[in-house]
């Protein structure tokens, strides 16, 4: 039988976003800021390992201080979400799709719909695991005349557990970022490999590199490359409150 689950979260956010404008050719002289409030109620009914429901995010978004071009960026924001989440012991699977709806107090900066998805996928073959992933989604930015930018994305991703504490993989991501109303983009296109090594009790140490190409917004190409270097520790908090 099913169980129904009824939630509501809220949240407040003072964003300060800057950005590479082509206007400036520079960064914009003073980072833009402003105070966003959103609540999400949402219901979903459990089913064993599946889960499935609707929600809505609605926000309201005020700026702080004045905008360098004389812009307002007030923005009001609805976006309502079916998804589902299926999860066994070799499988993870999520999806959602939404429809975001936003209105703007400025009259030069236009409204914006856009239909909207969430896809993830990881599998288990025994020492082997595949992610996959692909997502469309809508970020805030400074850029002149645009509500949000569109971001569109995937990417495929395999490990391998070499041993009991050394996993490597690999992966190859591509996005586009989309500037509505002003026929602008950019395109990225990363290919990486790493390795994570766990030692001592919680501890893993891990180490990544990427290569990067793609085309910036002037439609100039471009090329780079990431190395990173991460220390990351778990930390049991069930079994921290037990021993006190």
């Amino acid at each position: 039988d099913g169980v129904l689950r009824r939630c509501t979260n809220a949240h407040a956010g003072y964003p300060t976003p800057n950005e590479n404008i082509i206007l400036f050719a520079d960064f914009m002289p003073e980072p833009q800021r402003f105070v966003r409030g959103t609540a999400t109620p949402g219901v979903a009914i459990v089913h064993g390992k599946l889960e499935f429901g609707v929600s809505a995010s609605i926000s309201v978004t005020r700026y702080v201080g004045e905008n360098p071009l004389g812009f307002n960026r007030n923005n009001i924001r609805i976006q309502p979400f079916l998804f589902a989440t299926y999860k066994d012991d070799t499988l993870d699977l999520s999806a959602s799709v939404s429809r975001f709806d936003g209105w703007w107090d400025d009259a030069d900066i236009g409204n914006e719909q856009q239909t909207l998805y969430d896809v993830s996928l990881a599998k288990t073959f025994g020492d082997f695991k595949l992610d996959l992933s692909a997502r469309r989604s809508v970020e805030d930015t400074t850029f002149p005349y645009v509500p949000v930018t569109l971001r569109t994305s995937a990417g495929v991703g395999l490990s391998y557990k070499l041993t009991s504490q050394l996993t490597l993989r690999s992966s190859v991501k591509t996005s586009r970022t989309e500037y509505p109303g002003v026929a602008l983009s950019s395109k990225t296109t990363a290919f990486g490999g790493g390795a994570s090594y766990e030692f001592g009790k919680d501890w893993t140490l891990g180490l990544d590199a990427a290569y990067q190409r793609g085309t910036l917004i002037d439609g100039e190409p471009m090329t780079g490359g990431v190395v990173s270097l991460s220390l990351a520790r778990k930390f049991n908090l069930k079994s921290a409150l037990a021993q006190k």
